[in-house]
């Protein structure tokens, strides 16, 4: 398995307030503890003074209201970020699950001028398996117009690659008809090593991705540490919301796919690769 470390300055586009602690917290904690500068531009932040109807997921995760939700999770962001050494950023967008409808060209600037600001070497967005509506919306954004950083890379989003194969918690990001003996077999299959696990975990770029760069992205595990693992772990807790609705088992079930596959997942993509 081929590794990579995160360089001096990047920024990870989260869309929402936890996907990047979820999918790269150990990665962002080891270069944190080098001395990189790591932001976390969260895109989809919600708008705690907005009057945006409240959802089922924001009652199921306890909140009465989704001004409520969206002050507490940004809360949850803060605790989770400073953990692994990270600077949050949050932008008042307002997700697909409460009904938003960015203007695009808005968004883009914002971002872009979150992203310049930040000086950075590098920028990180989701890239798979890009099966949420907001993460495919800012991968083909990112794409089909890269903001000005030295590389671009993409991140396995957790824990949706995560519930493909090994179970969807309370959401139905699986695959179909995954039953418990099915998954029980993938995780053997995984943390073997097996041929068969190797192509489960297998990232493969979708629509969003392959419409904008030729040839299929490599991918490379994030170095990490145990101490990294286990402040990711801590992280991972002070998303208790959202952890009401995801299930118990998912924490476990991110930890023992990227112990399968050998950590989080990046793949850089050079100039050149891009149409």
């Amino acid at each position: 398995m081929t590794k990579t470390t995160l360089p001096e300055r990047v920024v990870v586009v989260s869309p929402h307030l936890d996907d990047a602690v979820l999918s790269l917290g150990a990665g962002i904690a080891h270069a944190a503890r080098a001395g990189s500068e790591v932001r976390v531009v969260t895109v989809f932040a919600n708008d705690p003074d907005s009057d945006t109807v409240t959802t089922d997921w924001d009652r199921e995760a306890g909140f009465s209201s989704a001004r409520e939700a969206a002050a507490r999770r940004r809360e949850e962001d803060a605790l989770a970020c400073a953990l692994v050494g990270a600077t949050p950023t949050w932008l008042p967008y307002t997700d697909a699950d409460h009904g938003g409808e960015p203007t695009l060209e808005r968004m883009r600037a914002r971002l872009d001028k979150e992203i310049a600001e930040a000086d950075a070497d590098a920028v990180l967005l989701p890239g798979y398996p890009l099966a949420h509506p907001d993460h495919a919306l800012l991968a083909a954004s990112l794409l089909s117009a890269p903001p000005m950083a030295a590389r671009l890379g993409l991140y396995v989003e957790q824990p949706y690659a995560a519930w493909r194969h090994l179970g969807r918690g309370r959401r139905s990001w699986a695959i179909a008809n995954l039953t418990l003996t099915r998954s029980l077999h993938n995780l053997a299959s995984m943390l073997l090593h097996t041929k068969r696990g190797r192509a489960l975990q297998a990232p493969t770029a979708g629509p969003p991705v392959t419409s904008v760069i030729d040839g299929e992205p490599v991918w490379a595990a994030v170095i990490a540490q145990g101490s990294d693992r286990r402040l990711k772990g801590r992280a991972m807790q002070q998303y208790a919301s959202q952890f009401r609705g995801f299930g118990r088992h998912t924490r476990p079930v991110i930890a023992l796919y990227e112990r399968g596959w050998g950590g989080e997942g990046v793949a850089w993509i050079s100039t050149a690769e891009r149409n």
